[in-house]
């Protein structure tokens, strides 16, 4: 923690667009009092530069408290394991990379329904023999294989029908753990010009309110790097956000903790961001809208969404999800008229603001 607080002001007191050093302190105190709690969102928004506004954003503690009284805890399963994830999509006829298996603890199983003999496992020992003899019963070229109750990428790979057979190191990360295994998708051209090694993935927040109506609060694309199999931007990639017309805007950001980089074109491609069109927007948004309702139990998800040359089609639910991105690719939630509605509906309703166990700690 105190390296991370030395590297955050390192980046700060360098920053050439930063505010004041007694301009920053005094914003940053109040945004303390305000909230009642440590004000890490003001930096990690970077409120801390000039022009930008810190009532614009919510504490990432605050955020989660609302999270946690909208989103019931007993149906968080839903969303987080992948696998339960897909068998409700797949009941919707949803779209969304095909699932082919899974793996827990090294047995890996053949989960995809067009598959009659779905009940086939393969045990630790016989990885190179399952993987053949999925690449060959679904005439499948890649796989992209990642935990199916992880967070922000962590340990996916890819498989390739004519590389597979050398990743025995890849392979044994399946002996430990829960996996989810999909055939890797083909990414629409315009996202591939971005970046072509990465799947660059769509993430829309939607909030339901006290009817249920579902509502679109935030839309950004992440990004990866060259080479980089994932958009994640905790492993280095960027975001940048959408505008209602499903334009890119101008500048993507990285988090404060990888640089707090702002970039107006690809750094490895040079594509400039700014009014792309993404296609299928409108799909896309009534795509998110139609799954919101679905998840009834949950009022607020992040939504990580690909679009390929034939639609969008949805990736991943995230129930506690990432709003420092979110904020900063939008503007801010507190200026969500949409947002702070149902926030403040949920204020009237707790009393977060004044028990003493909601004054949070980093």
């Amino acid at each position: 923690m105190f390296n991370m607080i030395r590297n955050y002001l390192h980046l700060i007191i360098k920053d050439p667009k930063r505010k004041s050093i007694l301009k920053i302190i005094k914003e940053a105190f109040e945004q303390g009092y305000k909230w009642k709690c440590l004000p890490f969102h003001y930096f990690t928004r970077f409120a801390y530069r000039k022009n930008v506004d810190p009532n614009s954003y919510i504490p990432n503690q605050i955020f989660d408290k609302y999270l946690a009284h909208n989103n019931l805890k007993e149906y968080e399963y839903l969303t987080f394991d992948k696998v339960v994830f897909y068998s409700i999509l797949n009941t919707f006829n949803i779209p969304q990379p095909r699932t082919i298996g899974s793996c827990y603890r090294g047995v890996c199983t053949v989960v995809d329904p067009i598959n009659k003999d779905n009940n086939h496992s393969f045990s630790p020992t016989e990885y190179l023999s399952f993987f053949k003899y999925l690449f060959t019963q679904f005439n499948i070229q890649n796989l992209f294989i990642k935990r199916a109750n992880g967070f922000w990428g962590k340990d996916a790979f890819t498989l390739n029908y004519l590389s597979y057979e050398q990743d025995k190191n890849q392979l044994q990360l399946l002996n430990n753990g829960y996996w989810i295994i999909q055939e890797r998708i083909k990414q629409h051209k315009i996202l591939s010009k971005i970046n072509s090694t990465s799947i660059n993935t769509l993430r829309i927040d939607t909030i339901l309110n006290e009817s249920n109506t579902p509502h679109l609060i935030s839309a950004l694309l992440r990004f990866g790097r060259k080479d980089a199999i994932i958009d994640n931007v905790s492993a280095g990639g960027y975001f940048i956000g959408i505008k209602e017309n499903g334009k890119l805007k101008k500048t993507a950001y990285s988090f404060l903790k990888t640089g707090g980089y702002e970039i107006d074109e690809h750094p490895d491609s040079k594509v400039i961001f700014e009014d792309i069109q993404l296609p299928y927007w409108e799909e896309t948004k009534e795509l998110v809208l139609r799954l919101a309702k679905i998840f009834l139990q949950t009022k607020a998800i992040g939504w990580d969404i690909a679009l390929t040359e034939k639609g969008p089609t949805v990736i991943e639910a995230n129930t506690y999800y990432h709003i420092g991105m979110s904020e900063i690719a939008s503007g801010g939630y507190i200026k969500n008229e949409t947002f702070l509605k149902h926030f403040d509906f949920f204020k009237k309703g707790s009393d977060f603001m004044s028990s003493p166990e909601n004054i949070a700690s980093i």
